[in-house]
């Protein structure tokens, strides 16, 4: 206040002094002083008024100065040559800087000097007001000092001022408060975005407040409006009032407690899970699609009671006829029916259709091409395959005729697959054009699986009974033993001895010592062994023992039973009685034996009958020699009977020489060989020796 006063009567004196000068400069008269003094006692009066009233301003402001929450300051901008600021300094701050800025002893020190790493944008923002003159409102963060500042900032003064006035607070709480929620706000969209499942929230007027995306998937596919965030539920889904839906939803609001529960939406064909919390602005739902899950839960429940009443089926009719009614019934549609293709062969073979309702039965043959020929057949029989209407599908269309013949708009086939190949397909149609489902190829492959494997094995059954009544017949009219062995013909399971061995019906483990003669058991393991290996017959005669307890002979033939894989399962064999046979064979043995014995006697006896005649053959012919060369030579008539004596000794001689010979030959130790013979000479000698 006292430099108030000063400047008061600073003012007072130089007013004085203004007024002086105007009175001495007139010299107008004394009218025109007494006016210039009013004039300046006016001025006087004016000028205290003015200064009250600085004075009561100045008090007013003194007073919000220093009771003013927000903190203030007026700052000095600092520019180098070129017109940047670079800086600024402190000049007046108000009590309340301290507590706002968090710095102390400020006045007359520059920002960089009290916070050395000011953002630039700080003495940027404070330039362009002392440049521009424009004022300025700003929030914004000082690293350093961790905190954020609202700042109003305006220029003191005219142009040439570099002062800038700041009002600020700090807000720090504030925006912190801000940064955690939009953080949690963006931590919980993205835990709602990373469930898998649906995820919903609604407020205590059934509000929908947030949607995750899988929600909001799923609710795309219901053609619902977009923006569905602030709408009524139960606006949104009208049918769902009155229903399970809206008690459990009532109650976890109402009640506060958690629900489970499943639903089935007729609208989208589906089936949820569905678990609703207590919110403490509302509930949260989680809901899951468990329309899989459910279709195996049915798939199942069906498949057992299909199991259950195909346990009392032995046959193939009763089995098959049991299957098509229940998918027919189970799947509401009009016919059920399996379809076979004979391999290379333009027809489809249709049986035991099974009907609901007026359609007429198509069971028996029909024509392959009427339907779509081979590539039809093809993707027919491929599996999971579906004609909702016949007359628009690619495949079909062309033979739409055919299908309208049969009543048949629109059908499902699944085939049953062994190995890689096809052999049946179980089908399905309608009279009219259906959306079929993958839970309804589901069904019919399933069935299909778990029934044609039945009905091959009734087949085979079938099939095994015939052949086993054949088999019957024939051992009844053969009078060879049967039997059968295990696989590794460790166990005899069965013996039929048609009265030549001992009858058994009972496994035997000891058939070996029972029945084989000890000298032959090795022959036999041996064979058996040698037919395991080679998967191949065994055959082979062995004593064995017969009815009354003696040994006969038997020829015994085995052969291996496979299974799908190859593998002997059992073996399956006849015995026929060879005793006889081999008695005969024993007999003739032994006259073989005997004539071999008198045979070689036989060719000892001419041996040596043909060495005692040629030692007087010798003779002969040796002195018919001497003769014939003796003195006196012979007469004419001597030399003729000389003549006949040699030659009868030398045709004796080869007589004899044959003799032996047929016995060396007999005994295996003379070699023959072919040669030319002198027919007509041969015969000249003989009749020589006739007329002789």
């Amino acid at each position: 206040m006292a430099e108030n006063d000063d400047e008061g009567k600073l003012l007072r004196s130089v007013a004085l002094q203004n007024a002086n000068s105007i009175l001495f400069a007139r010299r107008g008269g004394e009218q025109e002083l007494v006016a210039a003094n009013a004039q300046l006692q006016a001025e006087i009066s004016g000028r205290e008024a003015a200064e009250e009233a600085l004075r009561k301003s100045e008090e007013r402001y003194r007073s919000l100065f220093h009771l003013m929450e927000q903190g203030f300051c007026i700052i000095e901008m600092l520019f180098d040559e070129a017109g940047t600021p670079q800086d600024y300094r402190y000049l007046e701050i108000n009590p309340a800087f301290e507590k706002q800025s968090g710095l102390t002893q400020v006045v007359g020190r520059t920002i960089k000097e009290l916070v050395p790493g000011i953002e630039s944008y700080w003495i940027e923002i404070y330039g362009q007001v002392a440049l521009t003159g424009q004022p300025m409102h700003v929030e914004n963060y000082v690293a350093e000092m961790n905190r954020w500042f609202d700042v109003n900032a305006i220029r003191q003064g005219g142009p040439e001022s570099r002062r800038v006035i700041c009002l600020f607070t700090d807000i720090s709480g504030r925006k912190f408060a801000e940064i955690a929620l939009t953080e949690e706000k963006s931590r919980t969209e993205n835990i709602l975005a990373s469930i898998t499942d649906a995820f919903v929230t609604l407020d205590r007027d059934w509000r929908f407040t947030s949607i995750n995306a899988r929600a909001a998937e799923i609710f795309a596919t219901l053609n619902l409006p977009v923006g569905l965030l602030g709408k009524n539920h139960w606006e949104i889904f009208p049918t769902t009032v009155g229903t399970i839906v809206e008690r459990e939803y009532r109650r976890a609001m109402d009640e506060r407690v958690s629900v489970s529960f499943e639903n089935h939406y007729e609208l989208v064909q589906a089936w949820f899970a569905i678990t609703a919390y207590p919110a403490p602005d509302g509930i949260s739902v989680l809901f899951q699609n468990i329309t899989e899950r459910k279709g195996v839960e049915q798939r199942a429940e069906f498949l057992l009671d299909l199991s259950r009443n195909l346990a009392s089926a032995s046959t193939e009719a009763d089995i098959i006829a049991i299957a098509v009614e229940a998918v027919g019934t189970h799947l509401k549609v009009d016919r059920c029916y399996f379809v076979e293709s004979p391999e290379n062969e333009n027809r489809l073979i249709l049986s035991y259709n099974w009907l609901r309702g007026p359609s007429p039965s198509i069971a028996g043959e029909l024509n392959l091409d009427d339907f779509g020929g081979a590539e039809w057949w093809r993707r027919f029989a491929g599996g999971d395959f579906a004609a909702d209407d016949v007359a628009t599908h690619p495949l079909t269309r062309e033979k739409s005729a055919s299908y309208a013949g049969i009543n048949v708009r629109s059908y499902a086939v699944q085939p049953f697959r062994r190995k890689g190949k096809w052999t049946v397909v179980l089908a399905v149609t309608e009279t009219s054009p259906r959306n079929w489902t993958a839970y309804d190829l589901a069904v019919l492959g399933d069935v299909v699986a778990r029934v044609w494997p039945l009905v091959e094995h009734a087949r085979a059954v079938r099939t095994l009974r015939a052949s086993e009544e054949r088999f019957r017949a024939l051992v009844t009219a053969s009078s060879d033993a049967v039997y059968e062995m295990s696989a590794d013909w460790s166990e005899m399971r069965n013996l039929v001895g048609r009265d030549f061995i001992a009858d058994t019906e009972n496994p035997s483990q000891n058939w070996l010592e029972e029945y084989i003669h000890q000298d032959d058991q090795p022959h036999v393991i041996a064979a058996i062994r040698q037919a395991i290996r080679a998967k191949s017959h065994f055959e082979l005669e062995h004593r064995v023992r017969r009815v009354d307890g003696s040994f006969g002979w038997t020829f015994s033939r085995a052969v291996p039973v496979l299974n799908a894989k190859g593998e002997i399962v059992e073996w399956f064999g006849a015995a026929t009685d060879i005793t006889q046979r081999k008695r005969v064979d024993l007999e003739l043995h032994e006259a073989l034996a005997a004539a071999e014995k008198a045979n070689l006697a036989k060719s000892e006896f001419l041996s040596n009958m043909s060495h005692e005649l040629r030692t007087p053959l010798n003779g002969i012919l040796g002195f018919a020699q001497l003769i014939e060369a003796g003195s006196p030579p012979p007469t004419p008539s001597q030399k003729r009977s000389i003549e006949h004596i040699l030659k009868a000794g030398w045709y004796l001689l080869e007589l004899i020489n044959e003799i032996l010979d047929l016995a060396l030959v007999e005994s295996g130790k003379l070699i023959m060989a072919d040669e030319p013979v002198p027919l007509a000479e041969v015969m000249l000698e003989c009749r020589a020796m006739i007329e002789m």
